[in-house]
């Protein structure tokens, strides 16, 4: 058999084969780049593994867990509580003229959301759900307009950088893990910016209002 491994490297680069399993990561910020710390689903994890800890104790991204590493209508309760929560202390933050103003938090129509206990902790906490159309995020969704492709750019190169140190003698499937997360946290901080989020906004018609630029 032939193997490919790196430069410098005497043996394959993941000698225990482990087994990487699906990362769903929510990214939630409004049109000034106000960001909610990203929402990462790992798959089929009772407890948040010690590579990760560091990155919920710090802010930087709120974990849970579901059986294939998807959105589900449980995870999606959680991401609501977690919101919710993050924006009532976003609210202390505002002119006291809009502070108390309903909100409108603008989602993918994603089966997850068809959780009516969720909708109602929005309702009752003074923020609107408004899905967007089936096939019209590349128009109308400030993420998939503005944010997506440099993140996901910047991702790639930052995950590069991260794997020259990676260690074949410890824990593979933890440093891997702990790279992509890393490499997803500082993207999103870097790349939703109030600049890049101002731009998208625009685009979709958001901030200034404006449905022409749909068209």
């Amino acid at each position: 058999r032939k193997v490919l491994v790196p430069n410098g490297f005497q043996r394959p680069l993941l000698p225990d084969n482990p087994t990487f399993q699906h990362i769903t990561a929510m990214c939630c910020t409004n049109v000034l780049g106000d960001k909610f710390p990203l929402f990462i689903i790992l798959n089929s994890l009772r407890k948040i593994p010690n590579d990760l800890k560091q990155f919920q104790e710090n802010g930087e991204a709120v974990f849970a867990s579901s059986t294939s590493g998807w959105q589900t209508r449980d995870t999606f309760l959680f991401f609501t509580i977690c919101f919710v929560n993050w924006m009532s202390t976003f609210r202390t933050l505002l002119d006291a003229s809009i502070r108390n103003s309903k909100a409108i938090l603008i989602m993918d129509g994603h089966k997850s959301r068809e959780n009516p206990v969720a909708l109602k902790i929005f309702k009752d906490h003074n923020i609107d759900i408004f899905i967007i159309p089936s096939h019209t995020s590349h128009l109308t969704q400030l993420f998939d307009v503005g944010i997506a492709s440099p993140m996901k750019a910047c991702f790639s190169d930052l995950l590069k950088t991260l794997m020259k140190n990676f260690n074949i003698d410890e824990n593979n499937t933890g440093q891997l893990r702990f790279f992509c997360i890393k490499a997803a946290i500082m993207p999103f901080d870097i790349k939703a910016n109030k600049k890049s989020c101002s731009v998208a906004a625009e685009l979709t018609g958001l901030n200034p209002i404006n449905d022409d630029n749909l068209m």
